[in-house]
Protein backbone atom coordinates (compact mmCIF):
# COMPACT_ATOMS: atom_id res chain seq x y z
CA UNK A 1 0.00 0.00 0.00
CA UNK A 2 1.74 3.73 -0.93
CA UNK A 3 1.53 6.37 0.63
CA UNK A 4 -1.90 8.54 0.75
CA UNK A 5 -1.99 11.55 -2.02
CA UNK A 6 -3.06 14.41 0.09
CA UNK A 7 -2.54 16.32 -3.29
CA UNK A 8 -5.01 14.05 -5.27
CA UNK A 9 -7.95 14.58 -2.30
CA UNK A 10 -7.80 17.91 -1.86
CA UNK A 11 -9.08 17.84 -5.98
CA UNK A 12 -12.16 17.02 -4.26
CA UNK A 13 -13.69 20.23 -3.83
CA UNK A 14 -12.98 21.28 -7.49
CA UNK A 15 -16.06 20.09 -9.24
CA UNK A 16 -14.00 19.95 -12.67
CA UNK A 17 -12.17 17.03 -11.65
CA UNK A 18 -12.91 13.38 -11.63
CA UNK A 19 -11.82 13.65 -7.79
CA UNK A 20 -14.29 16.49 -7.24
CA UNK A 21 -17.16 14.86 -9.24
CA UNK A 22 -16.94 11.27 -7.93
CA UNK A 23 -16.86 12.77 -4.46
CA UNK A 24 -19.92 14.84 -5.04
CA UNK A 25 -21.39 11.93 -6.14
CA UNK A 26 -20.69 9.75 -2.94
CA UNK A 27 -21.78 12.57 -0.79
CA UNK A 28 -25.35 12.45 -2.41
CA UNK A 29 -25.55 8.95 -2.03
CA UNK A 30 -24.90 8.78 1.87
CA UNK A 31 -27.39 11.63 2.14
CA UNK A 32 -30.04 9.81 0.00
CA UNK A 33 -28.90 7.11 2.49
CA UNK A 34 -28.86 8.74 5.98
CA UNK A 35 -32.27 10.07 5.15
CA UNK A 36 -34.09 7.04 4.32
CA UNK A 37 -35.03 4.14 7.08
CA UNK A 38 -34.93 1.53 4.36
CA UNK A 39 -31.67 1.39 4.58
CA UNK A 40 -31.47 0.45 8.52
CA UNK A 41 -29.74 -2.80 9.30
CA UNK A 42 -32.85 -4.23 10.39
CA UNK A 43 -35.01 -4.03 7.00
CA UNK A 44 -35.52 -6.83 5.78
CA UNK A 45 -33.47 -8.14 2.53
CA UNK A 46 -33.17 -9.93 -0.67
CA UNK A 47 -32.70 -10.71 -4.22
CA UNK A 48 -34.51 -10.60 -7.03
CA UNK A 49 -34.45 -11.92 -10.70
CA UNK A 50 -33.83 -9.06 -13.07
CA UNK A 51 -33.84 -11.52 -15.64
CA UNK A 52 -30.53 -11.03 -16.32
CA UNK A 53 -27.41 -12.62 -15.11
CA UNK A 54 -25.53 -9.16 -15.23
CA UNK A 55 -27.51 -7.29 -13.37
CA UNK A 56 -27.96 -8.18 -9.22
CA UNK A 57 -31.32 -7.05 -8.05
CA UNK A 58 -31.70 -6.23 -4.30
CA UNK A 59 -35.03 -5.87 -2.13
CA UNK A 60 -34.96 -4.28 1.04
CA UNK A 61 -38.63 -4.13 2.93
CA UNK A 62 -39.29 -2.37 5.85
CA UNK A 63 -42.94 -1.17 7.94
CA UNK A 64 -45.28 -1.36 4.20
CA UNK A 65 -41.71 0.62 2.13
CA UNK A 66 -40.19 -1.30 -0.60
CA UNK A 67 -36.75 -0.41 -2.02
CA UNK A 68 -35.06 -1.88 -5.07
CA UNK A 69 -31.21 -1.66 -6.00
CA UNK A 70 -30.29 -2.88 -9.66
CA UNK A 71 -26.30 -3.50 -10.05
CA UNK A 72 -25.23 -3.86 -13.47
CA UNK A 73 -21.58 -5.32 -13.65
CA UNK A 74 -21.33 -5.74 -17.29
CA UNK A 75 -19.72 -3.79 -19.50
CA UNK A 76 -22.83 -3.32 -21.83
CA UNK A 77 -26.22 -2.29 -20.70
CA UNK A 78 -28.82 -4.29 -20.23
CA UNK A 79 -32.66 -4.32 -20.16
CA UNK A 80 -34.11 -5.34 -16.96
CA UNK A 81 -37.31 -6.41 -15.63
CA UNK A 82 -39.01 -4.61 -12.57
CA UNK A 83 -41.43 -6.29 -10.12
CA UNK A 84 -45.15 -4.42 -10.61
CA UNK A 85 -45.85 -1.48 -9.00
CA UNK A 86 -44.52 2.31 -9.42
CA UNK A 87 -41.45 3.02 -8.15
CA UNK A 88 -39.29 6.92 -7.73
CA UNK A 89 -35.71 6.58 -8.60
CA UNK A 90 -34.20 8.15 -5.30
CA UNK A 91 -31.36 10.03 -7.07
CA UNK A 92 -32.45 11.98 -10.10
CA UNK A 93 -35.95 11.50 -8.15
CA UNK A 94 -37.93 10.81 -11.51
CA UNK A 95 -41.37 8.63 -11.52
CA UNK A 96 -40.73 5.43 -13.04
CA UNK A 97 -44.03 3.76 -14.47
CA UNK A 98 -42.27 0.86 -16.70
CA UNK A 99 -42.27 -2.95 -16.45
CA UNK A 100 -38.39 -2.85 -18.05
CA UNK A 101 -35.63 -0.42 -17.75
CA UNK A 102 -32.10 -0.08 -19.01
CA UNK A 103 -29.11 -0.16 -16.48
CA UNK A 104 -26.28 1.18 -18.09
CA UNK A 105 -22.61 -0.37 -18.26
CA UNK A 106 -21.60 -0.79 -14.87
CA UNK A 107 -24.51 1.45 -13.76
CA UNK A 108 -26.92 1.02 -11.10
CA UNK A 109 -30.49 2.66 -9.57
CA UNK A 110 -31.78 2.82 -6.45
CA UNK A 111 -36.11 3.14 -6.36
CA UNK A 112 -38.41 3.07 -4.21
CA UNK A 113 -41.79 2.01 -4.28
CA UNK A 114 -44.09 5.10 -4.45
Amino acid sequence: RGSFRWDKAELRHDPETDQGRIFTALRQLETVRASQRIFRADAKISTFDTGSDRVLGVCREMEGEQFLGLFNFSEEPVRVFLPDGRWKDMILRTDISASEMEVPSYGFYWLMAT
